[in-house]
């Protein structure tokens, strides 16, 4: 009995203890940040229907709804003074110990949002979408931001504005800051969320930017801003499809990724302006654009001439979409690349782009061909300019589609395409070596294919001694050791 009556009287003692209060914080920094007019959360424990917090001798009342056990929001009145006072949370009879807080004249800050689990700024275009690591805010973009803490509003209902100027600063890839003027309003209706508007400055990268705003002198605490630019998933050899593999000056190369153009475009070649605008560069270079695809991500370019042999270079894009974060590849004098026909019937074949000399019968074995729907057995009359399905037999001469043999005599200026009537034969001044099942193969021609710039063409003969098969190999090596296998169908 004894027992019962000690417990009951330590619970009643517990419960008239009354809240406890911890802190007041900025509601959008969650910092000790405060100043008059700042929409503001209050922490602690014991809080009810009927808690309210005090400030010096101001009684503010929760924010209507917002009341829990453990919090409740409060916008700290604008006829505050900035300075000390001691904050105490009453609720009842109950009465927390006193903190201390202070208000400065202003305590700016951005609100945050996560976004795909990283915390960033809530920031908007001028379409009210939200500006995000895939939609980054580009220059010019007029963008859009919810901030606390402004200082004192000037005008009248129902629309306020900041009477201390301000700025908001953004932080580049090489650490500098950049300054730019910010206006702001505050509706009435929503004390403590001002509306904050700027311009994006230009020179900033793809990625995420720490970013603060600052009202007259006092600078708010740093967020992330996202600005805009392609997002560079892969470079590589067009006809190997390698990633890391070095490319070649003079040879086709795709890159893949997102925002890379606003549209699809084909037969691009010579120029180097994206559609709605920009370039991809490799090392400052512009290089010339064969196609481009919104719809799949991918763009084709020719790696400029000019660009020389190096351990690691930077391919950036820029266009309407902002500036992507540089993508580093290894230029080498050859990095040969055979181009693939892909096999419905079997996803795993790598079958060599090789057509039979002077006419467009694609060595391929049968079922590939059932599987692309082209005629087969195109010796028996088959017209040579139509395509058509023809395993390759010893004496043929294979016209064999690659990228990145290098250099060529005579020279190519860097977009411009072979003669298509073969007048002039740009010849490979690197020879390849090729075999066929294992068995040296005659190299007739290697140079730029008549018609074309970045692609190739090898002339073999397949030699004798080759076991038939569907997926025999042909394997092109460089001088300089760079090699690339596909296959073939013998017969």
């Amino acid at each position: 009995m004894y027992a019962f009556a000690c417990g009951f009287a330590f619970q009643v003692a517990a419960f008239a203890q009354g809240p406890t209060l911890q802190s007041v914080i900025n509601a959008a920094s969650l910092g000790k940040d405060l100043s008059p007019g700042t929409a503001a959360v209050v922490e602690g424990a014991g809080f009810g229907a009927d808690s309210v917090l005090r400030v010096g001798e101001t009684i503010i009342l929760p924010t209507p709804g917002s009341t829990l056990p453990g919090r409740f929001n409060v916008f700290l009145p604008a006829s505050l003074a900035p300075g000390s006072y001691e904050a105490t949370v009453t609720s009842g009879a109950g009465k927390s110990s006193a903190i201390s807080i202070a208000l400065a004249a202003a305590s700016p800050a951005f609100y945050s949002v996560t976004r795909n689990g990283t915390a960033q700024g809530a920031f908007f275009d001028d379409t009210f979408s939200g500006i995000t690591i895939e939609k980054g805010a580009v220059h010019g973009t007029i963008v859009t931001a919810y901030a606390n803490g402004l200082g004192p509003a000037d005008g009248a209902p129902p629309v306020f504005s900041t009477k201390l100027p301000l700025r908001v600063s953004i932080r580049d890839d090489n650490g500098e800051w950049k300054t730019v003027p910010a206006t702001a309003q505050q509706d009435s209706s929503l004390i403590g969320y001002w509306q904050v508007r700027f311009v994006m400055p230009d020179g900033f990268v793809q990625g995420l930017h720490d970013v603060y705003l600052s009202a007259g002198a006092i600078d708010g605490p740093i967020a992330q801003l996202p600005a805009g630019g392609a997002i560079l998933a892969a470079v590589v050899n067009a006809g190997s499809n390698v990633k890391g593999a070095p490319v070649a000056p003079g040879s086709l190369v795709a890159i893949y990724g997102t925002e890379l153009t606003p549209s699809d475009q084909s037969a691009l070649l010579p120029a180097t302006t994206l559609p709605g605008g920009g370039q991809v560069r490799i090392g400052g270079v512009p290089a010339p654009l064969t196609d481009v695809s919104a719809t799949f991500g991918q763009a084709h370019i020719v790696v400029p001439w000019e660009v020389a042999p190096t351990d690691g270079i930077d391919v950036v894009i820029e266009n309407s979409f902002g500036i992507s974060r540089p993508y580093r590849v290894r230029i080498a004098e050859t990095a040969v690349g055979i181009f693939r026909l892909s096999d419905p019937s079997n996803p795993d074949r790598a079958n060599a782009a090789a057509l039979i000399q002077g006419t467009a019968w694609a060595a391929i074995p049968p079922s590939m061909a059932n599987a692309l729907k082209l005629p087969q057995n195109c010796r028996a009359g088959f017209d040579k300019s139509a395509p058509c399905a023809q395993p390759a037999s010893a004496g043929d001469i294979l016209q064999v589609y690659a990228t990145g043999l290098g250099k060529v005599a005579p020279t190519l200026a860097t977009g411009r395409i072979a003669p298509a009537d073969g007048s002039v034969l740009h010849r490979s001044l690197s020879i390849p070596q090729v075999t066929i099942g294992g068995v040296p193969a005659d190299v007739l021609f290697a140079g730029m294919a008549p018609g074309f710039a970045g692609l190739y063409q090898i002339d073999v003969v397949v030699p004798k001694g080759v076991a038939a098969g569907d997926d025999v190999p042909l394997v092109i090596t460089m001088p300089a050791g760079d090699r690339d296998s596909a296959t073939i169908a013998v017969r």
